[in-house]
Protein backbone atom coordinates (compact mmCIF):
# COMPACT_ATOMS: atom_id res chain seq x y z
CA UNK A 1 0.00 0.00 0.00
CA UNK A 2 1.41 3.39 -0.98
CA UNK A 3 2.42 5.91 1.79
CA UNK A 4 3.28 9.05 -1.12
CA UNK A 5 1.17 11.81 0.60
CA UNK A 6 -1.84 11.82 3.00
CA UNK A 7 -2.93 14.31 6.41
CA UNK A 8 -3.85 13.52 9.31
CA UNK A 9 -5.70 15.39 11.61
CA UNK A 10 -3.90 13.55 15.09
CA UNK A 11 -1.41 16.80 15.14
CA UNK A 12 -1.58 20.16 13.81
CA UNK A 13 -0.96 23.85 14.50
CA UNK A 14 -4.06 25.57 15.61
CA UNK A 15 -3.19 28.18 13.44
CA UNK A 16 -3.48 25.44 10.25
CA UNK A 17 -6.25 23.49 11.47
CA UNK A 18 -9.19 23.54 8.62
CA UNK A 19 -11.65 24.58 11.31
CA UNK A 20 -9.70 27.74 11.78
CA UNK A 21 -10.16 27.95 7.95
CA UNK A 22 -13.70 28.08 7.69
CA UNK A 23 -14.15 30.06 10.99
CA UNK A 24 -11.57 33.24 9.41
CA UNK A 25 -13.85 32.91 6.08
CA UNK A 26 -16.68 33.17 7.78
CA UNK A 27 -15.57 35.99 9.78
CA UNK A 28 -14.66 37.94 6.59
CA UNK A 29 -18.18 37.78 5.57
CA UNK A 30 -19.44 39.22 8.18
CA UNK A 31 -16.35 41.65 9.13
CA UNK A 32 -14.44 41.99 6.54
CA UNK A 33 -12.57 45.53 7.39
CA UNK A 34 -11.58 43.68 10.60
CA UNK A 35 -10.78 39.74 9.23
CA UNK A 36 -8.71 41.60 7.04
CA UNK A 37 -5.79 42.77 9.71
CA UNK A 38 -6.32 39.98 11.93
CA UNK A 39 -3.95 37.40 12.51
CA UNK A 40 -5.86 34.66 11.47
CA UNK A 41 -6.99 36.12 8.36
CA UNK A 42 -2.78 36.78 7.20
CA UNK A 43 -2.44 32.98 7.93
CA UNK A 44 -5.01 31.95 5.73
CA UNK A 45 -3.74 33.92 2.81
CA UNK A 46 0.09 34.13 3.19
CA UNK A 47 1.77 31.42 1.48
CA UNK A 48 1.66 28.59 4.13
CA UNK A 49 5.13 27.69 4.91
CA UNK A 50 3.86 24.89 7.53
CA UNK A 51 2.38 21.75 6.07
CA UNK A 52 1.43 18.47 7.90
CA UNK A 53 1.64 16.54 4.46
CA UNK A 54 3.56 13.52 4.04
CA UNK A 55 5.97 13.12 1.60
CA UNK A 56 8.10 10.44 -0.17
CA UNK A 57 11.51 10.87 -0.13
CA UNK A 58 14.31 9.38 -2.29
CA UNK A 59 18.31 10.23 -1.65
CA UNK A 60 20.04 11.64 -4.71
CA UNK A 61 23.30 13.39 -4.21
CA UNK A 62 24.58 15.45 -7.40
CA UNK A 63 27.82 14.84 -9.26
CA UNK A 64 29.01 18.29 -8.28
CA UNK A 65 29.15 17.02 -4.68
CA UNK A 66 30.81 14.20 -5.16
CA UNK A 67 33.33 15.41 -7.16
CA UNK A 68 34.15 18.14 -4.46
CA UNK A 69 33.53 15.07 -2.08
CA UNK A 70 36.56 13.19 -3.85
CA UNK A 71 38.65 16.37 -4.57
CA UNK A 72 38.90 17.12 -1.08
CA UNK A 73 40.06 13.83 -0.08
CA UNK A 74 42.93 13.78 -2.80
CA UNK A 75 43.65 17.20 -1.13
CA UNK A 76 44.64 15.49 2.25
CA UNK A 77 47.30 16.32 4.51
CA UNK A 78 47.51 13.44 6.59
CA UNK A 79 49.69 13.28 9.86
CA UNK A 80 53.31 12.11 9.36
CA UNK A 81 53.72 8.08 9.11
CA UNK A 82 57.03 8.17 11.61
CA UNK A 83 55.14 8.98 14.98
CA UNK A 84 55.29 6.18 16.79
CA UNK A 85 51.91 4.39 17.71
CA UNK A 86 50.03 6.21 14.76
CA UNK A 87 49.44 2.94 13.06
CA UNK A 88 47.69 1.43 16.25
CA UNK A 89 44.31 1.58 17.24
CA UNK A 90 45.66 2.77 20.66
CA UNK A 91 46.59 6.17 19.40
CA UNK A 92 43.27 6.79 17.66
CA UNK A 93 42.16 5.89 14.27
CA UNK A 94 45.53 4.33 12.75
CA UNK A 95 47.07 5.76 9.36
CA UNK A 96 47.37 3.32 7.33
CA UNK A 97 43.42 2.13 7.84
CA UNK A 98 42.62 5.86 7.03
CA UNK A 99 44.82 6.07 4.45
CA UNK A 100 43.42 2.78 2.75
CA UNK A 101 39.84 3.48 3.39
CA UNK A 102 40.29 6.95 2.37
CA UNK A 103 41.77 5.99 -1.11
CA UNK A 104 39.15 3.14 -1.85
CA UNK A 105 36.57 6.42 -0.67
CA UNK A 106 38.22 8.34 -3.47
CA UNK A 107 38.44 5.85 -6.55
CA UNK A 108 36.69 2.77 -5.34
CA UNK A 109 33.72 3.57 -3.56
CA UNK A 110 30.35 3.16 -5.42
CA UNK A 111 28.18 5.77 -4.43
CA UNK A 112 25.38 5.58 -6.89
CA UNK A 113 25.11 1.71 -5.77
CA UNK A 114 25.00 2.64 -1.94
CA UNK A 115 22.32 5.02 -2.75
CA UNK A 116 20.48 2.87 -4.63
CA UNK A 117 19.99 0.18 -1.89
CA UNK A 118 19.36 3.00 0.61
CA UNK A 119 16.53 4.19 -1.15
CA UNK A 120 15.00 0.56 -1.18
CA UNK A 121 13.98 2.01 1.98
CA UNK A 122 10.45 3.79 2.47
CA UNK A 123 11.44 7.25 3.09
CA UNK A 124 9.40 9.79 3.70
CA UNK A 125 9.52 13.72 5.21
CA UNK A 126 7.03 15.95 6.87
CA UNK A 127 7.26 19.32 8.91
CA UNK A 128 7.05 18.78 12.71
CA UNK A 129 7.40 22.06 15.21
CA UNK A 130 10.21 21.49 17.39
CA UNK A 131 8.93 23.22 20.96
CA UNK A 132 11.47 25.19 21.38
CA UNK A 133 11.43 28.72 22.88
CA UNK A 134 12.64 31.69 20.48
CA UNK A 135 11.17 35.00 18.65
CA UNK A 136 9.57 32.25 16.00
CA UNK A 137 8.35 28.45 15.91
CA UNK A 138 10.37 26.62 14.28
CA UNK A 139 9.34 23.99 12.13
CA UNK A 140 11.66 20.99 11.49
CA UNK A 141 11.26 18.63 8.16
CA UNK A 142 12.01 15.42 9.64
CA UNK A 143 13.25 12.36 7.52
CA UNK A 144 12.31 9.10 8.16
CA UNK A 145 11.80 5.68 7.34
CA UNK A 146 7.83 3.82 7.79
CA UNK A 147 7.66 0.32 6.22
CA UNK A 148 4.10 -1.22 7.50
CA UNK A 149 3.71 -4.74 7.80
CA UNK A 150 0.76 -6.81 6.53
CA UNK A 151 0.46 -8.36 9.79
CA UNK A 152 -3.15 -6.17 11.05
CA UNK A 153 -1.92 -7.27 14.49
CA UNK A 154 1.70 -5.94 13.73
CA UNK A 155 2.80 -3.35 16.84
CA UNK A 156 4.07 -0.11 16.55
CA UNK A 157 7.68 0.44 17.06
CA UNK A 158 9.67 4.06 17.06
CA UNK A 159 13.40 2.84 16.45
CA UNK A 160 15.60 5.73 17.73
CA UNK A 161 19.26 5.31 16.07
CA UNK A 162 22.18 6.68 18.26
CA UNK A 163 25.51 8.75 17.34
CA UNK A 164 27.41 8.18 15.01
CA UNK A 165 25.12 6.20 13.63
CA UNK A 166 21.50 7.22 11.64
CA UNK A 167 18.70 5.69 10.22
CA UNK A 168 20.35 3.07 8.58
CA UNK A 169 21.28 1.20 11.57
CA UNK A 170 17.52 0.04 10.95
CA UNK A 171 18.12 -1.75 7.81
CA UNK A 172 19.17 -5.32 8.88
CA UNK A 173 16.23 -5.55 11.59
CA UNK A 174 13.85 -4.30 9.53
CA UNK A 175 13.08 -7.05 7.04
CA UNK A 176 13.56 -9.58 10.47
CA UNK A 177 10.73 -7.78 12.51
CA UNK A 178 8.46 -8.12 9.72
CA UNK A 179 8.63 -11.63 8.95
CA UNK A 180 8.95 -14.87 10.13
CA UNK A 181 7.74 -16.16 13.42
CA UNK A 182 6.41 -14.51 16.26
CA UNK A 183 5.26 -10.90 16.76
CA UNK A 184 5.31 -8.32 13.90
CA UNK A 185 5.21 -4.74 13.82
CA UNK A 186 5.10 -1.75 12.13
CA UNK A 187 8.51 0.28 11.51
CA UNK A 188 9.06 4.20 11.67
CA UNK A 189 12.45 5.13 12.07
CA UNK A 190 13.42 8.93 12.32
CA UNK A 191 16.72 10.87 11.47
CA UNK A 192 16.33 12.50 14.78
CA UNK A 193 16.83 16.58 14.11
CA UNK A 194 20.38 17.57 12.76
CA UNK A 195 21.25 13.93 11.76
CA UNK A 196 20.65 12.24 8.36
CA UNK A 197 18.24 14.22 6.03
CA UNK A 198 16.22 15.87 9.04
CA UNK A 199 16.31 19.50 9.57
CA UNK A 200 18.95 20.71 12.13
CA UNK A 201 17.40 23.03 14.72
CA UNK A 202 18.82 26.58 15.15
CA UNK A 203 17.23 26.91 18.64
CA UNK A 204 19.52 26.72 21.53
CA UNK A 205 18.16 24.13 24.20
CA UNK A 206 17.25 21.97 21.59
CA UNK A 207 17.51 18.57 23.64
CA UNK A 208 16.29 14.87 24.53
CA UNK A 209 12.85 16.43 25.81
CA UNK A 210 12.46 18.09 22.29
CA UNK A 211 13.77 14.96 19.97
CA UNK A 212 11.17 13.23 22.25
CA UNK A 213 8.56 15.68 21.26
CA UNK A 214 9.69 15.19 17.86
CA UNK A 215 9.48 11.40 17.73
CA UNK A 216 6.11 11.34 19.53
CA UNK A 217 4.61 14.03 17.11
CA UNK A 218 5.90 11.80 14.09
CA UNK A 219 3.99 8.59 15.51
CA UNK A 220 0.97 10.80 15.84
CA UNK A 221 1.01 12.29 12.76
CA UNK A 222 1.17 8.49 11.21
CA UNK A 223 -1.80 7.58 13.20
CA UNK A 224 -0.05 5.66 15.97
CA UNK A 225 -1.85 6.91 19.42
CA UNK A 226 -0.39 4.01 21.03
CA UNK A 227 3.17 2.41 20.18
CA UNK A 228 6.00 1.44 21.64
CA UNK A 229 10.22 2.10 21.01
CA UNK A 230 13.35 0.70 21.28
CA UNK A 231 17.03 2.49 21.24
CA UNK A 232 20.46 2.48 22.12
CA UNK A 233 22.91 5.20 22.69
CA UNK A 234 21.38 8.81 22.64
CA UNK A 235 18.14 6.68 21.51
CA UNK A 236 18.15 5.02 24.51
CA UNK A 237 17.87 8.14 26.32
CA UNK A 238 15.44 10.30 24.24
CA UNK A 239 13.24 7.44 25.43
CA UNK A 240 13.97 7.75 29.05
CA UNK A 241 12.97 11.28 28.23
CA UNK A 242 9.96 10.24 26.80
CA UNK A 243 9.01 8.35 29.64
CA UNK A 244 9.33 11.53 31.63
CA UNK A 245 6.59 13.15 29.76
CA UNK A 246 2.98 12.25 31.10
CA UNK A 247 1.37 13.16 28.18
CA UNK A 248 4.23 11.33 25.85
CA UNK A 249 3.07 8.08 28.28
CA UNK A 250 -0.04 8.19 27.03
CA UNK A 251 0.89 6.86 23.69
CA UNK A 252 4.26 5.50 24.57
CA UNK A 253 3.49 2.61 26.18
CA UNK A 254 6.64 0.37 26.78
CA UNK A 255 10.27 0.32 25.44
CA UNK A 256 13.10 -1.58 25.12
CA UNK A 257 16.66 -0.50 25.77
CA UNK A 258 20.28 -2.02 24.54
CA UNK A 259 22.15 0.97 26.49
CA UNK A 260 21.91 1.59 29.66
CA UNK A 261 23.95 3.04 32.08
CA UNK A 262 23.63 1.57 35.39
CA UNK A 263 25.18 2.50 39.10
CA UNK A 264 25.40 0.48 42.41
CA UNK A 265 22.78 1.47 45.29
CA UNK A 266 23.68 3.91 48.03
CA UNK A 267 22.51 3.10 51.42
CA UNK A 268 20.64 5.99 51.64
CA UNK A 269 19.02 5.54 48.45
CA UNK A 270 18.04 2.05 48.77
CA UNK A 271 19.64 0.39 51.75
CA UNK A 272 18.20 -3.13 51.58
CA UNK A 273 19.84 -3.09 47.62
CA UNK A 274 23.31 -1.79 49.31
CA UNK A 275 23.54 -4.91 51.63
CA UNK A 276 22.86 -7.09 49.03
CA UNK A 277 25.35 -5.38 46.47
CA UNK A 278 27.96 -5.50 49.80
CA UNK A 279 27.40 -9.57 50.20
CA UNK A 280 26.88 -10.72 46.68
CA UNK A 281 30.04 -10.79 44.50
CA UNK A 282 29.82 -9.70 40.88
CA UNK A 283 29.22 -12.85 38.33
CA UNK A 284 31.79 -13.12 35.44
CA UNK A 285 29.55 -10.86 32.93
CA UNK A 286 29.45 -8.30 35.84
CA UNK A 287 33.14 -8.31 36.08
CA UNK A 288 33.96 -8.06 32.60
CA UNK A 289 30.92 -5.34 32.12
CA UNK A 290 32.85 -3.05 35.12
CA UNK A 291 36.08 -3.17 33.01
CA UNK A 292 34.34 -2.40 30.23
CA UNK A 293 33.02 1.13 31.52
CA UNK A 294 36.54 1.92 32.97
CA UNK A 295 38.02 1.64 29.81
CA UNK A 296 35.51 3.76 28.11
CA UNK A 297 35.43 6.35 31.40
CA UNK A 298 39.35 5.93 31.02
CA UNK A 299 40.28 5.97 27.12
CA UNK A 300 37.64 5.64 25.37
CA UNK A 301 35.03 9.04 26.60
CA UNK A 302 37.21 12.10 25.22
CA UNK A 303 35.11 12.47 21.71
CA UNK A 304 32.32 13.29 24.57
CA UNK A 305 34.18 16.12 26.71
CA UNK A 306 34.74 17.62 23.56
CA UNK A 307 31.71 17.17 21.89
CA UNK A 308 29.63 18.56 24.90
CA UNK A 309 31.73 21.24 25.44
CA UNK A 310 32.94 23.17 22.14
CA UNK A 311 31.21 21.50 19.51
CA UNK A 312 31.05 24.04 17.30
CA UNK A 313 35.28 24.33 17.36
CA UNK A 314 34.81 20.63 16.16
CA UNK A 315 32.48 21.11 13.42
CA UNK A 316 35.07 23.55 11.43
CA UNK A 317 37.47 20.79 11.12
CA UNK A 318 34.93 17.69 10.43
CA UNK A 319 32.71 19.82 8.39
CA UNK A 320 35.82 20.83 5.91
CA UNK A 321 37.69 17.61 5.99
CA UNK A 322 35.76 14.44 4.70
CA UNK A 323 39.12 11.94 6.04
CA UNK A 324 38.54 14.30 9.38
CA UNK A 325 35.28 13.54 9.72
CA UNK A 326 36.44 9.80 8.59
CA UNK A 327 38.67 8.79 11.19
CA UNK A 328 36.47 10.52 14.06
CA UNK A 329 33.95 7.99 13.33
CA UNK A 330 35.83 5.28 11.57
CA UNK A 331 37.17 4.72 15.68
CA UNK A 332 34.13 4.18 17.14
CA UNK A 333 32.81 1.77 14.69
CA UNK A 334 36.24 -0.10 15.39
CA UNK A 335 36.42 0.24 19.43
CA UNK A 336 32.80 0.21 20.32
CA UNK A 337 31.80 -2.73 18.61
CA UNK A 338 32.86 -6.60 19.72
CA UNK A 339 35.01 -7.25 16.71
CA UNK A 340 32.42 -6.49 14.10
CA UNK A 341 34.10 -7.21 10.56
CA UNK A 342 32.82 -4.03 9.21
CA UNK A 343 33.47 -3.58 5.63
CA UNK A 344 34.76 -0.62 3.89
CA UNK A 345 31.47 0.13 1.98
CA UNK A 346 29.43 -0.15 5.36
CA UNK A 347 32.05 2.55 7.39
CA UNK A 348 31.82 4.85 4.56
CA UNK A 349 27.90 4.43 4.59
CA UNK A 350 27.99 5.36 7.58
CA UNK A 351 30.48 8.27 7.63
CA UNK A 352 28.55 9.55 4.70
CA UNK A 353 25.45 10.15 6.61
CA UNK A 354 27.26 12.74 7.72
CA UNK A 355 29.23 13.93 5.03
CA UNK A 356 25.93 14.34 2.88
CA UNK A 357 23.73 15.67 5.93
CA UNK A 358 23.14 19.05 4.31
CA UNK A 359 24.09 21.43 7.77
CA UNK A 360 27.22 18.95 8.28
CA UNK A 361 28.03 16.74 11.35
CA UNK A 362 27.94 19.71 13.76
CA UNK A 363 24.45 19.63 14.64
CA UNK A 364 24.98 16.15 16.20
CA UNK A 365 27.56 17.32 18.14
CA UNK A 366 25.49 20.36 19.54
CA UNK A 367 23.05 17.62 20.65
CA UNK A 368 25.78 16.56 22.92
CA UNK A 369 26.27 20.15 24.41
CA UNK A 370 22.82 20.43 24.66
CA UNK A 371 22.63 17.98 26.99
CA UNK A 372 25.70 17.19 28.84
CA UNK A 373 24.20 18.11 32.42
CA UNK A 374 21.51 15.01 31.43
CA UNK A 375 22.89 11.60 32.94
CA UNK A 376 21.50 8.29 32.77
CA UNK A 377 21.69 8.54 36.22
CA UNK A 378 19.32 11.69 35.77
CA UNK A 379 17.01 9.92 32.89
CA UNK A 380 16.50 6.98 35.27
CA UNK A 381 14.84 8.79 38.10
CA UNK A 382 11.00 9.74 38.40
CA UNK A 383 9.10 9.07 35.18
CA UNK A 384 5.72 7.36 34.66
CA UNK A 385 7.18 4.04 34.92
CA UNK A 386 6.32 2.65 31.39
CA UNK A 387 6.99 -1.09 31.57
CA UNK A 388 10.39 -1.28 29.72
CA UNK A 389 13.13 -4.27 28.59
CA UNK A 390 16.57 -4.51 28.40
CA UNK A 391 19.39 -6.17 26.55
CA UNK A 392 22.65 -5.99 27.99
CA UNK A 393 25.13 -7.03 25.26
CA UNK A 394 28.67 -7.59 26.97
CA UNK A 395 30.90 -5.33 24.86
CA UNK A 396 28.52 -2.26 25.06
CA UNK A 397 30.37 0.91 26.25
CA UNK A 398 29.39 0.32 30.11
CA UNK A 399 26.85 -3.18 30.30
CA UNK A 400 23.98 -2.99 32.16
CA UNK A 401 24.26 -4.71 35.23
CA UNK A 402 21.19 -6.50 36.16
CA UNK A 403 20.53 -5.95 39.73
CA UNK A 404 21.48 -2.31 39.06
CA UNK A 405 19.13 -2.06 36.12
CA UNK A 406 16.26 -3.11 38.18
CA UNK A 407 16.26 -0.79 40.37
CA UNK A 408 14.14 1.50 38.14
CA UNK A 409 10.31 0.13 38.41
CA UNK A 410 8.85 -1.30 35.41
CA UNK A 411 11.35 -3.56 33.93
CA UNK A 412 9.11 -6.32 32.35
CA UNK A 413 12.43 -8.10 30.54
CA UNK A 414 15.74 -8.82 30.94
CA UNK A 415 18.87 -10.17 28.59
CA UNK A 416 22.48 -10.02 28.58
CA UNK A 417 24.49 -11.24 25.66
CA UNK A 418 28.15 -12.76 25.85
CA UNK A 419 29.25 -11.32 22.74
CA UNK A 420 28.14 -7.84 20.97
CA UNK A 421 28.81 -4.13 21.30
CA UNK A 422 27.70 -0.64 20.85
CA UNK A 423 26.08 -1.13 17.29
CA UNK A 424 23.53 -4.08 18.22
CA UNK A 425 21.18 -3.90 15.50
CA UNK A 426 24.30 -3.84 13.05
CA UNK A 427 25.82 -6.33 14.61
CA UNK A 428 23.86 -8.61 15.95
CA UNK A 429 20.33 -8.30 14.35
CA UNK A 430 19.03 -11.65 15.05
CA UNK A 431 19.61 -11.28 18.85
CA UNK A 432 18.24 -8.34 19.00
CA UNK A 433 15.14 -8.58 17.03
CA UNK A 434 14.65 -11.92 19.04
CA UNK A 435 14.44 -10.12 22.21
CA UNK A 436 12.18 -7.48 21.15
CA UNK A 437 9.72 -9.90 20.31
CA UNK A 438 10.18 -11.26 23.93
CA UNK A 439 9.49 -7.93 25.15
CA UNK A 440 6.72 -6.78 23.19
CA UNK A 441 5.15 -9.84 21.83
CA UNK A 442 1.93 -11.60 23.31
CA UNK A 443 2.76 -12.05 26.92
CA UNK A 444 5.42 -9.83 26.59
CA UNK A 445 5.67 -6.61 28.75
CA UNK A 446 3.69 -4.26 26.61
CA UNK A 447 0.08 -5.76 25.72
CA UNK A 448 -2.97 -4.01 24.10
CA UNK A 449 -1.00 -1.96 21.83
CA UNK A 450 -2.44 -3.94 18.51
CA UNK A 451 -5.95 -3.31 18.75
CA UNK A 452 -6.14 0.41 20.20
CA UNK A 453 -4.41 1.63 16.68
CA UNK A 454 -5.97 0.07 13.87
CA UNK A 455 -9.12 2.37 13.77
CA UNK A 456 -6.88 5.48 13.75
CA UNK A 457 -4.48 3.79 10.98
CA UNK A 458 -7.16 2.43 9.18
CA UNK A 459 -8.90 6.10 9.03
CA UNK A 460 -5.64 7.36 7.21
CA UNK A 461 -4.97 4.68 4.61
CA UNK A 462 -8.67 4.87 3.73
CA UNK A 463 -7.82 8.74 2.29
CA UNK A 464 -5.05 7.61 -0.02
Amino acid sequence: MSLNTYTSELERNPLQRKDNKRLCTCFLVCDPLTSIFSPGILWFFLPMTYSDEIKPFSLHLEEAFLKDLRDRIKSTRFPPADLRGSQEFEYGSPLNHVKRIAEYWADGYDWRARESTINQLPMFTTKLWAGVEGPEPEALNIHFVHSRSEDEDAVPLLFIHGWPGSFLEVQKILPLLQSGHGQKFHIIAPSLPGYGFSDAPTAVGFGLDQAGLICHKLMLRLGYKKYVGQGGDIGAMVLLSMSKNLEICKSLKGYHLNMLSTREPTFTSNPLSWIYDKLVPYNEYEKKAVQRKKWFLTQGSGYRNEQSTKPQTLGYGLSDSPVGLLAWIYEKLHDWTDKYPWTDDEVLDWVMMYWANPNGPTPTFRMYRENAKTSFDELMKGGDNRPWGMTSFQMELFPAIERYARLRPGMKFWAQRASGGHFAATEKPGELVADIRKCFGPGGAILNVRKKNSAAVNSLQAKL
